[in-house]
């Protein structure tokens, strides 16, 4: 069975919108791994969808 991890973030996305803390600066900057979405995964074998935050459309 093939599982791809598509976020492994927190319940909360990082960067966060509007945020202008020093780790979402930097998350905005650097990119992946630094920038995570929320927790999702999809199980490619029957194409199932688990878990998907509003920001999955990233």
């Amino acid at each position: 069975m093939n599982v791809i991890i598509l976020g492994s973030g927190g319940c909360v996305s990082t960067p966060r919108a509007c945020c202008n803390c020093r780790v979402c600066i930097e998350a905005r900057q650097k990119g992946f791994p630094y920038a995570r979405t929320g927790c999702s995964l999809f199980v490619e074998d029957v194409n199932l969808l688990i878990d998907t935050p509003e920001d999955i459309c990233v």
